[in-house]
This record gives structure tokens, C-alpha cells and sequence, in this order.
């Protein structure tokens, strides 16, 4: 999975300045947006530019992880980090804070995160010539062995498990930790995941204890009329407030439900 640009189309999105100011607002707080909306309503172009607003917020901007689930994805979770770190730690005095924290603290950090960085550490010191400079296959390939479940001896392609809730824990604790900026992971087409009971699962762990994740914003991308969007739906009755479905009207509908 290649880190996707974050293109600017506010170009092409009239009459959503209000969605988007109300989707900031969300991301202020720890919890989870369901935009949900019928097909070619706009959701794929408001979250895109919703995460790139926020990569790019002038006076605190946050750190963004952004996928979007091809059909059947195995593990939109595992996904959206994988890209988080990548985006990170593109930056170079990033990769060098987290080698000093590492240098220092190793001993205090998380397990998931000490595995992360070791393998981490050991690609690039193989695969990149340049210090500091950290190659999106090295974290990719580090992140997959946190959760390599067996390798397939009859096609040599590695099996993995799904990302765990505490190991998705731990590595954005992490970020949040050293980079001291707020998180927010975003999911497109998220209806298209394959094991929507354990997404589902893993959100629920989240929105049960949202203060062990300050200052991270889930949003999901999600089809109207879907079972992943009922299941949404289900947990936000379960965590309201913490969780909410943001329903994408088309801008005519949007422009009409504010003049009520």
C-alpha cells in the first residue's frame, strides 16, 4: 500500500464548507464520525479534503493516516496506522526524535512500539543509504511483522493476522507521545472491509475507553443503506456523543436542512 497524496479539491467541493467545519469541529475531540451518504454523494471528496485541512492546519496540525478500503480489504485498521507511520516519519526529524526517545527510553516503551522501531531500525540501517531518511517498505514490512501470524509454505507469502486492538493502541500512543500532535485516521469506502465484526470490536474497545486515546478522531467513509453503516449506527446508540454518524445529504438537501 503506497501513502495515497492528499489532494487538494476544494475546487470541487461547493456548498461543503459547512460539512467540513463541522467535521474539524469533531476532530477536536477523542471519538468516532461515520459520514455516511449515498453513492457519488461526495464522501471520498469531503474526507479527503477534510484530512488534508488538518495535515495542514497552520497552527497545530495534526497527523493523519489515510486509507481507502479496496474491496474486501482484510484490515482497514492496520491500513490507516501503517500509513500514519509512513506519513510521520517521512519527515526526517521526526525519524531522528524517535531514535533519540529510543536511544533513551526503550526500556519504558510499549512492546509493540520497542518491536516496531527494532525492525524498523534494522531495514533501514540495510536498505537506505541516507540517515534519517525512513522508506515506506521498511515500515510497512515492520508493522506486518508485529502481527505475522505464520508463513505459507506452499506459495512463501507471509499470512497475517489482523492488527489487535492493543497493538493499534500502543502504536498510536506512541505517535502521540513523541510527535505531542493530535491524531486523526481516516477510512474510505469502509464498507468494503471483509471482517466488519472485528473492526466493529476494535471501535468498540475505542469508544469504550477513548481516554486512553487523547486526542485521536476516527472518521470512516461509509455507503448508505450498507451493513457495515447499520453496524455504525448500532455503536453510535451504544456511545453517543463519542460517537456519531454525520449523514452526507447532496448540497441542495444540505442547503435546504439549513434553512429549516
Amino acid at each position: 500500500m503506497e501513502v495515497m497524496t492528499l489532494e487538494c479539491r476544494a475546487d470541487r467541493l461547493f456548498g461543503r464548507h459547512v460539512d467540513l467545519a463541522r467535521l474539524r469541529e469533531r476532530a477536536s475531540h477523542t471519538g468516532m464520525t461515520a459520514i455516511v451518504g449515498a453513492p457519488q454523494i461526495g464522501k471520498s471528496w469531503v474526507l479527503m479534503e477534510l484530512a488534508r485541512q488538518l495535515d495542514r492546519e497552520v497552527e497545530q496540525p495534526w497527523l493523519v493516516g489515510f486509507t481507502r478500503s479496496p474491496r474486501g480489504a482484510q484490515d482497514p485498521l492496520l491500513q490507516v496506522v501503517s500509513d500514519l507511520y509512513q506519513r510521520w516519519l517521512a519527515d526526517a526529524g521526526a525519524w531522528a526524535r524517535v531514535k533519540a526517545v529510543w536511544g533513551q527510553q526503550k526500556e519504558k516503551m510499549l512492546p509493540a512500539f520497542v518491536k516496531f522501531v527494532g525492525n524498523l531500525t534494522e531495514k533501514s540501517a540495510k536498505l537506505l543509504p541516507v540517515l534519517g531518511e525512513v522508506g515506506g517498505a521498511a515500515i510497512r514490512e515492520s508493522l506486518e511483522g508485529l502481527i505475522a501470524a505464520r508463513e505459507d509454505l506452499r506459495t512463501g507469502r507471509l499470512v497475517l493476522s489482523r492488527l489487535e486492538y492493543t497493538q493499534a493502541l500502543e502504536l498510536v500512543n506512541s505517535v502521540l507521545r513523541i510527535a505531542e500532535r493530535r491524531i486523526a485516521l481516516v477510512m474510505d469506502q469502509w464498507e468494503e472491509t471483509r471482517d466488519l465484526d472485528n473492526q466493529c470490536n476494535a471501535f468498540r474497545d475505542f469508544l469504550r475507553e477513548p481516554e486512553q486515546w487523547p486526542g485521536c478522531h476516527i472518521f470512516l467513509g461509509v455507503r448508505l443503506g450498507t451493513d457495515a453503516a447499520n453496524a455504525l449506527r448500532d455503536l453510535c446508540i451504544e456511545y453517543p456523543g463519542t460517537a456519531c454518524i454525520y449523514p452526507l445529504f447532496a448540497v441542495r438537501d444540505r442547503e435546504t436542512e439549513g434553512a429549516s
